[in-house]
Order: C-alpha cells, then sequence, then structure tokens
C-alpha cells in the first residue's frame, strides 16, 4: 500500500507582526521628558569661591541640580521596566519567527523525501504493470492458437499426463486472474498519483508560508534593533545623570570643605585680633631647661654639614612640660617632617613660635591659648640626637633670634 501523505499544514503560529510598543513612540516619550524636567547635563565646572556667602550660593544651585538628576535617574529606573519589555518581546517575536522558519524547512524537507519515496513506488509499480502486460499478451497468444480447443483435448495432448494437467491449470489461472492483476495495478497507480499530488500541493503550501514568514523577518530585526538602540540611549542617559551626581557630591563636598576652612581662618584671625589688642609683647621661657645651642650657623650635629639653627635648643628629659611662651592661637599641630611633632602658634602681630621634636602634644588647629599653658611633652622625635626642645620666634616669616625677646 501506498504510504499515507502528510495532512494540511497548521501550525498554530501567532502573527508575525505582533502588537508592540513601537520604538520609535518611545523615543518621543524618551525626548520628551527632557524637555519636561529640564536636565542638564553640561554642568559648570566648579571654581575656587571667594567668599563663604559665593560658596553658599553655589550650594545651593549643586541642590538644584543633584535634585533635577536624582529626579531623572529615577524616572528613567521607573521607564526601565517598559523599555527591556520592549526589546524583550521583540527579541522573543524574531526568534519565534525564525524558530517557525525553520519548522517550515523541515517539513519541507520531510515532503521532499515523501515525494520521493512515492515517485520510485509509481515506477516500480510502472514496471510490474509492463511485465503483467507482457504476461498478458503472452497468454492471450497462446489463448489465441488454442481458442475453441477441448480442454480434454489439452489435457491429453502432452505425453506426460502429469504436464498436460500442469498447463490446463496454468492457463485457466492466468486467463482468470490477469484482468484483476491489471485492474489492481491501475488502482495501486491512481492511488500512489493521488498521493503525489496531495505532497506537491503541501510543499506549495509551505513553500508559501516559508515566504510570508522570510518577508516579514526585516520588520522584526529592525524593531529588535531600534528596542536595542533605545536601551542603549537609556542606558548612556542614566550613566551621563549618576556621573554627574557624583561630580556635584564631590564639588558639595569639596565646598564644605572650604566653607569650615574659611571660618576657621576667620575664627584664628578673630582671636589673634584680640590678642594683638590686649596682648604682652614679652616672651617667656617655653621649658625649664639650659640652652644648649644657640641661634645661628652650626654643623648639624646629625647632617653633617653647616646651615642655619633658626632657634635655640633647651635640654631635658622626655616628658617635661612645654608651654607657651605668649599668648597665641595655635595654627599648627601635627608631625612636622625633621621637627618631629611640632605646634606652632600665631601671636596675631606678626609673631609665631614654634615648638618642635615633642614626644607629644594636646591642643589643636584653633585653640586658643594663653602664655604659660602647657602645649606638650618634651621628646626626641624628627631629626633630634636625643630629648630637648627646639624653639624659635619668626616675626613675619623670617627666623630671629629669640634671646632678645626672652623675659
Amino acid at each position: 500500500m501506498p504510504q499515507k501523505p502528510v495532512g494540511k499544514l497548521s501550525l498554530g503560529r501567532t502573527s508575525f507582526c505582533r502588537m508592540l510598543l513601537s520604538p520609535s513612540r518611545a523615543s518621543l516619550i524618551f525626548i520628551g521628558i527632557i524637555g519636561l524636567l529640564g536636565f542638564s547635563l553640561s554642568l559648570p565646572t566648579a571654581t575656587a569661591q571667594d567668599t563663604i556667602r559665593e560658596a553658599q550660593e553655589r550650594q545651593e544651585e549643586i541642590e538644584e541640580e543633584r535634585q533635577r538628576a536624582t529626579d531623572g535617574i529615577a524616572y528613567l529606573s521607573a521607564q526601565e521596566y517598559a523599555i527591556v519589555k520592549g526589546r524583550e518581546e521583540a527579541t522573543a517575536a524574531l526568534e519565534e519567527q525564525q524558530a517557525q522558519i525553520n519548522t517550515l524547512r523541515q517539513a519541507l524537507d520531510a515532503t521532499a523525501f515523501q515525494l520521493a519515496q512515492l515517485e520510485q513506488k509509481i515506477a516500480d509499480f510502472n514496471q510490474q504493470l509492463a511485465e503483467i502486460n507482457a504476461t498478458a499478451a503472452e497468454l492471450a497468444v497462446q489463448r489465441y492458437m488454442q481458442e475453441g480447443v477441448d480442454p480434454v483435448v489439452i489435457l491429453f495432448s502432452n505425453e506426460d499426463l502429469s504436464d498436460g494437467l500442469a498447463l490446463l491449470a496454468l492457463t485457466e489461472t492466468l486467463f482468470g486472474d490477469t484482468a484483476d492483476a491489471i485492474a489492481q495495478a491501475r488502482v495501486v497507480e491512481d492511488e500512489l498519483r493521488l498521493a503525489s499530488e496531495q505532497v506537491e500541493a503541501l510543499q506549495a503550501e509551505i513553500t508559501r508560508l516559508q515566504a510570508e514568514l522570510e518577508a516579514g523577518l526585516p520588520e522584526l530585526e529592525q524593531k529588535q534593533a531600534e528596542w536595542e538602540e533605545l536601551e542603549e540611549q537609556y542606558n548612556d542617559l542614566r550613566q551621563q545623570w549618576q556621573d554627574s551626581l557624583a561630580r556635584l557630591e564631590a564639588e558639595d563636598r569639596q565646598l564644605t570643605q572650604f566653607i569650615q576652612q574659611r571660618r576657621a581662618e576667620e575664627e584664628i584671625r578673630r582671636k589673634l585680633a584680640a590678642l594683638a589688642q590686649t596682648g604682652s609683647s614679652g616672651f617667656v621661657r617655653p621649658a625649664l631647661g639650659e640652652i644648649t645651642s644657640g641661634f645661628g650657623n652650626r654643623l648639624h650635629p646629625i647632617l653633617g654639614y653647616y646651615r642655619l639653627h633658626a632657634g635655640v635648643d633647651y635640654n631635658g628629659n622626655t616628658g617635661d612640660p612645654i608651654i607657651a611662651s605668649r599668648n597665641g592661637v595655635v595654627i599648627l599641630a601635627e608631625y612636622y617632617g625633621g621637627y618631629g611633632h611640632t605646634v606652632i602658634l600665631d601671636h596675631g602681630d606678626g609673631f609665631t613660635t614654634l615648638y618642635a621634636h615633642l614626644s607629644a602634644y594636646n591642643v589643636s588647629v584653633g585653640d586658643t591659648i594663653e602664655a604659660g599653658r602647657t602645649l606638650g611633652a618634651m621628646g626626641s622625635t624628627g631629626l633630634s640626637t636625643g630629648p630637648h626642645l627646639h624653639f624659635e620666634i619668626r616675626r613675619n616669616g623670617t627666623p630671629v633670634d629669640p634671646l632678645p625677646y626672652l623675659n
């Protein structure tokens, strides 16, 4: 029996032109929100502020710009789901279309194989039919030659009775079945041709559907590309806003530090002005020890060459108290290179005093200090050969010999 042809193709496919949110429409929304929210991505470059008020005004501007950038980031985050969903749906539609095309190609290959099998069967049946026709023609000649002959004559016309019986049986069988065999072969041939026509019709339908789906691919690919581009634009814009926000926050921190520094400087100037009005011009000894090295050029005990010794050294023991030589404001309290732990006081009238090589100090920048108050303890930090205090007096930044100024 011939192979049963496959039925009418039904893929159960969805429309290959899905109703997706248009990327172009989303782009218009994208452009619109920038205008509506008034986002600014070109921020002014931070410049040094001359006054605290200018710095505070700039901070107010930064807060407004930071709020706009924050709003922009929040809005984009809210739109992210729709954008990602649109891109994913476009990708899914394209993949589904491609999968359906692949299914049709496989079906087309299967029908081609089925058609080849049917054509081979038709050829085989045609050959068998030709053989039947040839046999029928041969029998027809024999029957014609023996037409009207009594079967008994056929039976006894052979010397061997068994041969006569065989010939008689063969004659009856062939004469009776040949017509049926030919008729049956023609029915089979007709069925095969019908099946072949159905397969060819199915091939044509598959080819049509494949062409239809392939024609829709460019549109789906374009939609996918538009969504991907839109998503990239959104991500770029969000990154720009995030970068701008980071720059604004960094500038705001710098301005806060500037304001704090200026306020500290103003407080120091205020204290120094008060000292200048009420202070004494005299200096007191900062330590109880003896002076072991005076002011002037000397051979440095560690560096090994002559250089200016810009102050005087007092000997003593580690931990001996070091006191302020005059009323002043602390302008430095830190580890200061070769000086080791160092405190510097500004006395408000161009004079400063320096206390070096301390083992510790107990004051901070900005503190107002009265003469005689303990600043720290004697030590040997920095470039030092042993516990001592290095003490300097500077006038307008220039070192002077402390001895004439000390009471």
